[in-house]
C-alpha cells in the first residue's frame, strides 16, 4: 500500500494546480463535519452510497488505508483512494480483499465484456481459486498482459488509446457479498452527496487534463 500512496502523492503535487486544487475539494466534500480527517462513516457513506459497492470490500479496503488503525483518513490516505479508484485496481476474486501489487487475470474473461477475473498473488499461488471455462483457463500477471496488449497494438498498428479515464466499477454476484448498498449509522444529506458528487466529477475532470490521466489509460486498459 506504501507504493500506492508515493504514486497517488506523485499525481497530485506533480500534476497542474487544477488537480491539487480538485483533491482538496473532494477531501473537503467528504470531510462532512469538517474536522480534517476522513473516519469510517463517511467512508462508508461515500463508497456505499455514492459508489454502490459492497459493505464488506469498502469495509476491507477503509482497513488497508488505516494503516495507523486509529479510524481516520488524511488527505493522502484519500488521494490514493481516489486513485485506486481511477485506475482501476481490482479486488481479488477469491479471497475478496483489494489488490495493491501484481495479480493474475484470467485472459478469456479479459477478453470478454463484462467483469474480469482477478486473482491476488497468494490465492493464486495456493489456488485458492475456482475458476472454469470449456476450454480451459489461462491465467497471466497483469505486467505480462500488459506487455502482451503492446506488442498487439504494435502489430495491429491501432491508433493510440484513449485518454479517458473509467471508474472501476462495483463487483458483482460476489460470495458473501451484498450487492445492495447497507446502511450506515452516519448517513449524509442528498445535497451532501450532491457536493461529493460534484467534487469528485470536479477531481475527475481535472486527473483528465492532468499527467494522472495519461498513466491511468494503460491502467485502465488492463484491470
Amino acid at each position: 500500500m506504501e507504493e500506492l500512496h508515493e504514486i497517488a502523492s506523485a499525481h497530485i503535487k506533480g500534476g497542474p494546480e487544477e488537480l491539487q486544487e480538485a483533491s482538496e475539494e473532494f477531501f473537503d466534500a467528504l470531510d462532512t463535519d469538517g474536522d480534517g480527517e476522513i473516519d469510517y462513516e463517511e467512508f462508508m457513506s461515500f463508497m456505499e452510497e455514492g459508489g454502490g459497492y459492497p459493505r464488506d470490500l469498502c469495509e476491507a479496503l477503509f482497513d488497508q488505508l488505516d494503516e495507523e488503525e486509529d479510524g481516520t483518513l488524511d488527505f493522502d490516505k484519500i488521494s490514493t483512494l481516489f486513485y485506486i479508484l481511477k485506475s482501476g485496481r481490482p479486488f481479488c476474486d477469491a479471497c475478496d480483499n483489494f489488490i495493491p501489487g501484481v495479480y493474475f487475470t484470467c485472459v478469456t474473461c479479459f477478453q470478454r465484456p463484462g467483469q474480469s477475473f482477478d486473482v491476488c498473488l497468494r490465492c493464486y499461488k495456493r489456488r485458492r481459486w475456482e475458476h472454469y471455462h470449456r476450454d480451459g483457463v489461462c491465467f497471466v500477471d497483469c505486467f505480462a498482459m500488459l506487455h502482451g496488449m503492446r506488442e498487439s497494438m504494435l502489430m495491429a498498428n491501432e491508433p493510440e488509446m484513449s485518454n479517458e479515464m473509467v471508474l472501476y466499477k462495483a463487483p458483482k454476484n460476489r460470495r458473501n457479498s451484498s450487492t445492495q448498498p447497507s446502511s450506515s449509522k452516519k448517513l449524509v444529506s442528498k445535497g451532501t452527496m450532491r457536493k461529493m458528487k460534484s467534487a469528485l466529477s470536479a477531481l475527475e475532470t481535472a486527473a483528465t487534463i492532468g499527467s494522472i490521466g495519461t498513466t491511468a489509460t494503460a491502467l485502465c486498459t488492463i484491470m
